[in-house]
């Protein structure tokens, strides 16, 4: 179903929401397991929740907005302490998460699903209540009835957990201009948040002097109040004590401070970001591709300048002035490139949280290991590539990561490993994803082979045209079909996604030891260098970072093995590729007498040669996507407009590579 702006506008505000939603989970699962929970996390949570039955209402998905609904209710009454956070709980949460995110990801979003037992889940959870509180436990406090009369049941549920846990509790006096009491009230709570948790804020009921406003807040925490006292920079408050009893059980001396203020500082860290909308960073690297074309027009008019009127004069000056241009140009794509970069522990964070819910629905054990977490790519890329990371990771523990029994009897640890590394090799980024499992059976895929009627029984392919047949569309190797995998999609989605943004993939394998899958990704695909050639009388860009070497070759040097034309370079045979077949252009002649140019481009030992008529020059391009008419076309990355209105056809690398596999 084809979405609407709108909808996918809904679509991307829930999924950013689901993922808060699952983050916030493992927060409280795993502070839960070491002491307690901040409620500040489960604040949170209940307000995601709550955004997400706003939204969903608004745009009348009716199944969402019942299922966030009721997980609202339920968050309601776990941050007003109502329901215990337990394991049965968070088992709970994580199961309504996975659905809602079911839910937003089918095209019919939600309808015609039986969310009825999720429903009841969650309702059952609300059953699990904690024994009443009683209000005896307030006569340990110097508080006055008119301000316990004013709290809201959140804040009344928060100054008993406090109480309960023996924190300190100080009563704030605050008094602020009312010109600038908003910004000054901001930043005193900040300040006082790196201290513990604020229960509430609210008006003073003493009488404030003309021009003033005063504020009391209620603070729970584990500092000394002589810690606070010295610490917080600001004139016009006044600290009480309000418990009967003080009894902090947090650490005193100089290094409590120091760890508070740390905090302080980087909570203020925080305002120096804002987030940016990804449109408006592609809007922006339009401008500068543009201002690319130009230069290079400038650059044309300066050398049709000087062979008329030769270097001097003007001509000097105008050549210095494209110099200057050029080198701001730079800067400038390279500031915008660094702001679309992210780092891969964003994604790595995504995946960690997927993978053990995986692993927990098939009763398997799990550890994973991640190298290169601060590796940066592209936003967009990392987008894309998220979907391939998790078919690959799904596999893993589906086919690869056998059962604890099975995995002792084999000598192995009852519970399996996935390591993932990410390391940037020359222009590329290179992702690994390797498992201790039971490794790809070779022999499985071939028998599977000749079942589909791939190969003919007699037939004995290479092992790399073996591990090709992984990523044909209904290929699978598992027998019986599960929730996770073994319907033949999965892998076929991890090359298209990839060969959407110039990627590639690689597999290797040792039976009963291991698997490893190997991602080749571009760093960024927005502005990249381009090498711009000629072949049968068409222009054509190709990524420079893809490129390995140049040569000429004389036509006689290209020889024909099994129907592929070759060339030998060195001591290896390299295929090579002509566009005009690749493309079924009508093409101006087999030969050319005077020779051809290749272009030797791919990564690792797969590597190929693509003719050229000849070189025509380097160029930053910005490439653009090609319209629907041309999408599907093999072996096309995009097109760029090189200047002067001509506009080419960059190449996508990745497609040549399978050439070379196949050849």
């Amino acid at each position: 179903m084809e979405q609407n702006k709108a909808t996918k506008e809904f679509v991307a505000e829930s999924e950013e929401l689901i993922d808060k939603i699952f983050k916030d989970i493992d927060e409280i699962d795993t502070a839960r397991k070491k002491g307690k929970p901040n409620p500040d996390t489960i604040n949170d949570l209940f307000r995601s929740a709550h955004s997400l039955k706003g939204i969903s209402s608004m745009f009348g998905f009716k199944e969402i907005t019942e299922a966030s609904h009721r997980m609202e209710d339920l968050l309601d009454k776990v941050r007003l302490s109502k329901v215990p956070i337990t394991d049965a709980l968070i088992k709970t949460l994580y199961a309504a998460g996975d659905t809602l995110r079911t839910m937003i990801s089918s095209e019919t979003f939600g309808k015609g699903m039986d969310i009825g037992p999720m429903l009841q889940q969650l309702r059952d959870a609300e059953t699990a209540k904690q024994e009443e509180q009683k209000d005896a436990i307030f006569e340990d406090i110097l508080l006055t009835k008119d301000i316990l009369a004013v709290l809201t049941e959140y804040e009344e549920s928060r100054l008993r957990e406090n109480i309960k846990d023996g924190n300190n509790l100080f009563k704030i006096a605050a008094s602020f201009s009312l010109l600038s009491f908003d910004k000054e009230l901001a930043d005193l709570t900040n300040q006082l948040k790196s201290f513990g948790e604020i229960i509430t804020t609210l008006p003073s009921t003493t009488e404030a002097r003309e021009g003033e406003i005063k504020f009391d807040i209620l603070l729970g925490t584990t500092a000394p109040e002589e810690h606070l006292t010295s610490s917080l920079d600001f004139k016009n408050i006044k600290l009480q004590n309000i418990r009967k009893q003080a009894t902090a059980k947090g650490p005193e001396g100089p290094a409590a401070v120091k760890g508070v203020m740390d905090e302080s500082a980087s909570i203020k860290g925080i305002a120096q970001t804002v987030r940016v909308d990804i449109s408006k960073l592609d809007y922006i690297m339009n401008i500068v591709g543009e201002l690319v074309l130009s230069k290079t027009n400038l650059v044309k008019i300066s050398e049709s300048i000087r062979k008329s009127m030769g270097f001097t004069g003007v001509s000097v000056e105008l050549a210095k002035t494209i110099k200057e241009l050029e080198r701001k140009l730079k800067e400038l794509q390279l500031g915008v490139l660094e702001i679309r970069m992210i780092p891969l522990s964003q994604l790595f964070d995504k995946v960690t949280r997927t993978a053990t819910r995986i692993a927990k629905g098939l009763n398997k054990e799990i550890e994973l290991e991640f190298y290169g977490a601060d590796t940066e790519l592209d936003k967009l890329i990392i987008e894309e590539l998220t979907d391939p990371m998790m078919h690959i990771i799904r596999n893993s523990i589906d086919h690869g990561i056998e059962p604890a029994e099975e995995r002792l009897i084999a000598g192995k640890p009852a519970k399996g490993k996935i390591v993932i590394r990410a390391y940037q090799k020359g222009n590329h980024v290179l992702i690994e994803i390797e498992d201790d499992g039971r490794g790809i059976s070779l022999s499985s895929v071939r028998k599977k082979a000749v079942e589909k009627g791939l190969l003919q029984p007699s037939a004995k392919p290479a092992r790399d045209e073996l591990f090709n047949m992984l990523f044909l569309p209904g290929f699978s190797t598992k027998s019986d079909v599960s929730e996770v995998s073994g319907r033949g999609v999965g892998l076929d989605v991890v090359k298209t996604n990839l060969r959407a943004v110039s990627g590639m993939i690689d597999v290797d394998t040792q039976e009963g030891k291991w698997s490893r899958f190997t991602l080749t990704l571009p760093v960024t695909l927005a502005i990249i260098q381009a090498l711009l050639i000629e072949a049968d009388g068409k222009r054509y860009a190709v990524p420079l970072n893809s490129i390995n070497e140049s040569l000429s070759v004389p036509s006689d040097e290209i020889r024909i093995v099994e129907n592929k034309e070759v060339i030998k370079l060195r001591e290896t045979v390299l295929p090579v590729v002509r566009l005009s077949k690749l493309f079924n252009f009508n093409t101006i002649g087999d030969k050319q007498e005077q020779g051809y140019y290749v272009i030797v481009v791919g990564s690792g030992e797969k590597w190929v040669g693509i003719l050229a008529d000849k070189f025509v020059g380097q160029q930053d391009v910005v490439i653009k996507p090609l319209g629907k008419l041309l999408k599907g076309v093999k072996g096309i990355a995009g097109a760029a407009d090189i200047g002067s209105g001509e506009i080419v056809l960059v190449l996508d690398v990745s497609v040549f590579m399978e050439e070379a596999v196949r050849s």
